[in-house]
């Protein structure tokens, strides 16, 4: 009983190691239940009054914290996972495919 003190203290360490070393990872990957090869990414666009649109990329699931923010379309990806890639980049061209979008009834 004189050791518990210890043992606890040392476990309390370990699992603050161990939560310490899970936040380190750079991307966490999001896998779609319906294809277990592809990963979730994001594509959004930022619209700025009289400029172009500038369309960035990110498999970081941050970047949903901008859902709703004016000027801002939100747009999910598929990706192979070992494409998955850290930061955000930005892209010339939309990669999202805008006939897939359209849910009106024709």
């Amino acid at each position: 009983m004189k050791y518990l003190p210890l043992v606890l203290l040392g476990f309390f360490l370990l699992l603050m190691l161990l939560q310490v070393s899970t936040t380190a990872e750079a991307v966490i990957e999001i896998i779609p239940a319906t294809n277990p090869s592809t990963c979730i990414c994001f594509e959004y666009t930022v619209s700025g009054g009289d400029n172009e649109p500038i369309i960035y990329q990110s498999c970081e699931p941050s970047v949903l914290d901008q859902v709703g923010l004016a000027g801002v379309e939100m747009s999910v990806l598929e990706v192979p996972c070992d494409s998955v890639f850290t930061g955000t980049k930005i892209v010339g061209k939309s990669s999202v495919d805008s006939t897939h979008l359209n849910t009106s009834n024709q």
